[in-house]
């Protein structure tokens, strides 16, 4: 997994990755306890939470329509500059208590910067490792990921505990200025195409025009191509899933096992070295199983482990499953990023991808509403149960895409199996 950092263009794209991921962490560890702690409202707070998940439901897709024009690299230093500059509003707020109200709007804005930030970093890693080593490349990405997940929310509350939040504001303001000198340093040739045609003249109208076609001229390669549809589809039960757990996680030990606060942190915190542990493994397992098949057992060994999980009694033993469940997690993470980033011709990958996080997104916010509205009337574990079920869906539906990839896999040598993408099918339109 690590040789990819061999190649210089991924090193300084990762390193810069890492840095301002770990910055978006310490803030995010440190942001919600500070808006609670100056308004004494669970409303305010979370309210906070929404600005800053909004725009990846409603802006995402659209946004990748733009990144598909740009030029990638200079979208990204420049979305980095600009959140670097945007959270310096939030020190307004440490002397100015009546603009408390410029903590929705930067939370806002800089989630709707990172709409273009995000798709451009996806689109862009295909262009700089090739294909042959992009899932050892999208594992790597996710091991910093979550170490910064890991570390980040307990030094930004050792800061904001210590310094306040002004020291976790300049921390992620700085790593974000970081980002964007390494990624300045990265050299790739531009995507002269997609350039030219944005260059090209034409009135505010024709351009305007030119982005609703293009907009949904990535919709139809989602809608069109069976492979890509039922990838999102497998993805989309997953995020239900996900979207209902999440909701009733924080009740589990409470309400199910009669523990309290200090035993959901021992999950939560199981749930993040799990992460890191799938990170590590998930280049072992690429080497032995092929994409297809890393995808579906993903969403079946998660939701298998998880019903375990949450019908045994033993503590010990619900934080073990816990810490093994990051190993299929981080699996289907990386194996779904790479089969899109492999089935899907460059000029739409920004597109699909930002499709691909709105689906995400309003998915699991959909389930994270059903599992607050039907705890009362079905029961927490009997929810949990049925959101382990849309897990083995996910599987199931994952499967059925794959098999025929499945069945000509045992005659691959394993240098195939790591160029393994979507089946031939996936390109067919119906």
């Amino acid at each position: 997994m690590f040789v990819v950092l061999r190649n210089r263009n991924y090193a300084l794209l990762w390193l810069g990755g890492l840095i301002s991921t770990l910055g978006d962490w310490v803030l995010r560890g440190a942001l919600p306890f500070y808006v609670y702690a100056h308004t004494g409202s669970a409303l305010a707070t979370g309210m906070a939470f929404i600005a800053s998940t909004l725009p990846w439901i409603v802006l995402s897709s659209v946004a990748g329509v733009f990144v598909d024009r740009w030029n990638r690299k200079w979208t990204m230093i420049v979305a980095d500059l600009a959140r670097a500059m945007l959270l310096l509003l939030l020190l307004l707020v440490l002397y100015a208590p009546n603009l408390f109200w410029l903590v929705y709007v930067v939370s806002f804005t800089e989630a709707c910067i990172t709409q273009f930030f995000n798709p451009a970093s996806l689109a862009f890693i295909p262009s700089i490792v090739g294909r042959n080593h992009l899932q050892k490349a999208n594992a790597l990405s996710s091991l910093s990921s979550s170490s910064a997940r890991l570390l980040g929310p307990l030094l930004g509350g050792a800061l904001l505990e210590i310094f306040g939040l002004g020291s976790t504001t300049l921390a992620d303001s700085i790593s974000y200025l970081c980002s964007a000198v390494l990624i300045a340093l990265v050299l790739v040739a531009p995507n002269s195409e997609a350039e030219q045609v944005e260059a090209s003249g034409g009135t505010v109208r024709a351009k305007w025009f030119a982005y609703w076609r293009d907009w949904l001229e990535g919709l139809r390669t989602v809608g069109q191509q069976k492979g890509i549809r039922t990838l999102f589809v497998a993805v989309g039960l997953g995020s239900l899933a996900d979207g209902v757990i999440n909701a009733l996680f924080v009740l589990f030990p409470s309400a199910i096992l009669g523990m309290e606060a200090a035993q959901y942190g021992a999950m939560l915190t199981a749930l993040g070295i799990g992460s890191l542990l799938g990170s590590v493994c998930v280049g072992w397992l690429a080497k032995r199983l092929s994409l297809p098949r890393l995808f579906w057992l993903g969403w079946a060994g998660k939701g298998l482990i998880y019903l375990l999980a949450f019908n045994v009694r033993s503590f010990p033993l619900i934080l073990a499953l816990f810490t093994l469940s990051g190993v299929p997690t981080v699996s289907n993470q990386v194996s779904t990023q790479t089969l899109l980033q492999t089935s899907v011709e460059d000029r739409l990958r920004a597109r699909v991808f930002g499709a691909y996080v709105a689906t995400l997104s309003l998915l699991l916010l959909v389930g994270t509403g059903l599992g607050s509205i039907l705890a009362v009337p079905l029961g927490i574990l009997p929810l949990l149960d049925l959101g382990c079920a849309f897990f083995l869906l996910a599987s199931l539906a994952a499967l059925l895409l794959f098999i025929p990839s499945l069945a000509l896999e045992s005659g691959q040598s394993q240098e195939t199996r790591e160029h393994s993408t979507l089946p031939d099918h996936a390109g067919q339109h119906d």
